[in-house]
């Protein structure tokens, strides 16, 4: 009993109504006669040509009708009624938070005739002022996109501004890159990000997950916002639409690599004798989508889809780190040989000297063959300086700079899981669930790679979007 307690209070908080910007599509209009008059209580049954799935309506005493709710993808549109002639208008096609106006003109005669419009003509959306870009899944697929990430195809609308300046973080976790881009001359981050409805930006106004390219069915730049259903921007719009499960499968698999016999060594490494790097990337996953179908158990076609897809992103490679650090001398306070880059002795001053000069400034008294006497050394300060490593070089100029040149490990990892339910149950009802994650980890930009005083913070950095 617990359990079914459980159920059904689950199933009851999933009824009530989330807070969302629709991303879904809509067509309506007016059902007349051929001479203007309006045709109250004319039946409109809109069909989806991928899923076979059709909603239905009816018109008002002013022979409006609208029919809301309607998946990306192409539709039939049937309008009949009684003593006139069945009205058809074939391959309509809907995008992401499209409001398409579309009036329909009935002519007399009997219900078995009828009049079939074909030909994918464009259809002016004239039931929103919001203007925008579309971006389907055939430019996401076909165009170059460094790290398949899906926020670079933002960068390429119109009206939108890129403001970062790293090319680094290209994979999904780039959450960096994917909230840097300002709409219409707005400050970045203050755009809103919509995924299949929901804001997909946290409270500091970063975007928290990028979908996974092969996901995403289309996303839509709105670079004028007037809807009020639209908020939380100083800006734009950016809606994403994920894809849905069609009455047929489909699927891809994919694997993009990167290994250092393909590249160069870099002149650092060259100017030190260190070998080339490993840089090793693989970029891997598959996506599937389709009815659920379980012979003799489900069969989903017309009613239950699904969408599933798994990105997995290996990375093994180092990054170079140069420092200057202090030699053995100098760790015991002996800085006779600390020299400045033109050569000219760095002269240490006592400040337990410092007095008045006549010049009404300060002077103070040079430590003896500038060594700090060890009474002086702080046992904090010195304790602190062991946990220094050891100079691997040593180092260019009187100065002896950039005496530490080391490879440290650059490593990370990304699991990305994707997936969504589509379930029509009946004309009226439509439910859908969709679930992603990217949990990511990265071990990276270490200063001393072996050391228990390791300064990095990406030791490991791990977070979830």
């Amino acid at each position: 009993m617990r359990l079914v307690r459980t159920i059904v209070v689950f199933f009851c908080l999933a009824l009530l109504p989330v807070a969302a910007q629709e991303n879904r599509a809509s067509i309506s209009g007016q059902v007349t006669d051929s001479s203007g008059g309006a045709v109250p209580g004319a039946t409109v049954v809109i069909r989806s040509l991928e899923r076979n799935i059709s909603t239905s309506t009816t018109t008002n005493d002013s022979g409006r009708y609208q029919v809301a709710f309607l998946l990306p993808g192409g539709y039939v549109i049937s309008v009949e009624a009684s003593g006139f002639r069945r009205y058809v208008r074939e391959d309509v096609r809907l995008a992401s938070a499209e409001k398409l106006g579309l009036d329909v003109s009935l002519e007399l005669g009997a219900l078995a005739e009828t009049i079939t419009v074909t030909g994918s003509v464009g259809l002016l959306e004239t039931e929103s002022a919001s203007r925008g870009q579309l971006v389907t899944s055939r430019e996401l697929h076909e165009l170059p996109n460094l790290g398949r990430n899906v926020f670079q195809m933002v960068w390429a609308m119109a009206g939108v501004t890129r403001t970062g300046n790293s090319w680094g973080s290209m994979s999904p976790q780039g959450v960096a890159n994917a909230t840097g881009f300002s709409l219409n001359g707005s400050r970045a981050g203050e755009n809103e990000v919509l995924l299949d409805g929901v804001s997909d930006v946290h409270g500091g106004r970063q975007v928290k997950n990028v979908p996974s390219l092969e996901t995403v069915q289309e996303f839509k730049v709105i670079t004028n916002p007037y809807d009020a259903q639209y908020g939380r921007t100083g800006g734009g719009v950016l809606t994403f639409t994920t894809k849905s499960g069609t009455n047929e499968f489909h699927g891809v698999m994919w694997e993009f690599v990167a290994n250092n016999k393909f590249n160069a060594n870099s002149f650092a490494n060259n100017r030190v004798g260190n070998p080339r790097p490993q840089a090793n990337t693989n970029l891997f996953g598959f996506e599937v989508d389709g009815p659920v179908y379980l012979p003799k158990i489900v069969n989903g076609r017309n009613k239950l889809f699904f969408m599933f897809s798994y990105e997995g992103w290996r990375s093994r490679g180092v990054d170079l780190q140069n420092f200057t650090l202090p030699v053995n001398a100098q760790r015991a306070g002996d800085f006779s040989g600390l020299y400045a880059a033109n050569g000219q002795l760095v002269t240490l001053y006592d400040p337990l000297t410092t007095r008045p000069n006549d010049r009404g400034g300060f002077v103070r008294d040079a430590f003896p063959g500038n060594r700090l006497p060890a009474n002086r050394i702080s046992p904090v300060a010195s304790k602190a300086a062991s946990f220094y490593p050891q100079p691997i070089y040593a180092g260019e100029g009187p100065g002896q700079v950039n005496n530490y040149v080391r490879p440290t490990p650059n490593i990370f990892g990304i699991n990305q899981v994707a997936s969504r339910i589509d379930y029509q149950l009946n004309s009226k009802n439509h439910f859908h669930f969709r679930y992603s994650n990217t949990p990511f980890e990265e071990i990276r930009a270490l200063g001393w790679g072996d050391n228990v005083a390791e300064p990095s913070g990406n030791a490991p950095l791990t977070r979830n979007g």
